[in-house]
């Protein structure tokens, strides 16, 4: 089902580019695997909730599925990781439960515009804390923070007239999100009750603007998100952070050597994620505007790599099943097996079974969970230095790094 252009899901990107709403506006909703597979993690927390049941006992049960383009059913069955991710949602909504509470709730938002609603995952009033809670389960693994989360605090603007009448003092907004690597999974983000109302002010005058028809397009990391994969003013931050020139076919990305070191780190960390981003969605729109029989000039569409697969299984089955081979059994990967398990019931055999070898190095962020690889290139190649680089360079012709690559 496609959101309405001021849902609390899409708002925080409202309120960062006004003008976002005129550029979604007849861009349908695309739904994908990962977002499939959160539904039905969703679908199963909140039966849980319900039923005062556990997730584990909906082992080996079906909560949903996703259609590939190639017709292709994915079904999602729940497994270890799937019960042990909701178990922890669960646990945590029951810590608040005084007899006050809403499962999958639709409010009213007004403040977003005329119609305008938004379903929260769990919402309760603890009434010996004087605390309304929103709780928002996130199954992905992009990490969510709470602090200041809009869509969260719409839910919670939602729930606070619901449960105006009511005595308590602070709305507390809460992420439950056990796949975001290493962060904690239950984090939250407390908001006086006296202060809701500024809150509400603020998105009221995000929403008003999205209403104007020349609302402004500001690019920022809520880019990533938009549907609007044809925004020129996109674009032109690309053509800004990269110093190219998309009109010259020759042209190049900036040379490293010429950026500061926060630059560097900027680009990097913060505007590379959002051009590959942009490199994808282009390609998206322009496939999508082919399959809707309106290609963009010069372009077409052609038929993929063909795979070879059964007419009729039983019958090619019934055929083959007496050559030597024709069956193949293959043992699952520790984290395949991890995954079927869960996390806790696969950890107690984990120290005599698996063993865990990094394959090499990856550039993180020094405030990364992880810790510090130990640098291998010194012990094993001799120590690089970017001296020689440069060096080699003055007497060399090197191709400038292709960010887009």
């Amino acid at each position: 089902m496609a959101h309405s252009l001021n849902s609390p899901s899409s708002f925080s990107r409202r309120r960062g580019c006004p003008g976002s709403a005129r550029m979604e506006k007849d861009v349908p909703d695309k739904e994908n695997p990962a977002a499939a597979l959160g539904t039905a993690a969703h679908a199963l927390g909140e039966k849980c909730l319900l039923t005062r049941e556990q997730p584990h006992k909906y082992m080996g049960r079906k909560f949903g599925e996703f259609k590939h383009p190639d017709g292709e059913i994915e079904e999602f069955i729940v497994d270890g990781e799937m019960a042990d991710n909701v178990q922890i949602y669960v646990d945590y909504c029951r810590s608040l439960h005084e007899g006050d509470s809403s499962i999958e709730q639709k409010f009213n938002l007004p403040f977003l515009g005329k119609d305008e609603k938004g379903t929260a995952d769990f919402a309760t009033l603890q009434h010996s804390a004087k605390i309304l809670h929103v709780v928002d389960y996130k199954n992905g693994v992009g990490y969510v923070d709470a602090f200041e989360n809009i869509q969260g605090l719409c839910y919670g603007l939602g729930a606070a007239a619901n449960y105006e009448d009511k005595s308590w003092d602070t709305l507390r907004i809460t992420i439950v999100q056990p796949r975001a690597y290493g962060k904690d999974p239950v984090r939250s983000w407390d908001v006086p009750r006296n202060e809701l109302m500024d809150w509400k002010m603020d998105l009221a005058e995000a929403a008003e603007k999205t209403r104007d028809p020349n609302a402004p397009l500001i690019p920022g990391s809520h880019c990533g998100w938009c549907k609007a994969k044809q925004c020129k003013v996109r674009a032109n931050g690309i053509q800004k952070d990269t110093r190219m020139d998309f009109e010259s076919p020759n042209s190049q990305p900036v040379n490293p050597d010429l950026l500061s070191d926060d630059e560097m780190f900027d680009i990097v960390f913060n505007k590379i994620p959002i051009i590959k981003q942009w490199c994808s969605s282009m390609l998206d729109y322009a496939q999508l505007r082919a399959e809707e029989k309106n290609p963009i000039p010069g372009t077409k569409l052609v038929p993929t790599r063909a795979s070879r697969k059964w007419k009729d299984l039983d019958k090619a089955e019934a055929f083959f099943k007496a050559f030597e081979g024709a069956y193949e059994r293959k043992f699952k990967t520790a984290p395949q097996m991890e995954k079927l398990l869960g996390k806790k019931a696969f950890a107690q055999y984990e120290s005599e079974y698996v063993e865990k070898k990094s394959t090499g190095v990856t550039l993180a962020q020094d405030t990364d969970a992880r810790v510090d690889a130990k640098p291998i290139g010194e012990s094993e190649f001799g120590a690089v230095k970017l001296q020689d680089y440069t060096e080699s360079k003055s007497s060399t012709t090197v191709a400038p790094v292709n960010l887009f690559g």
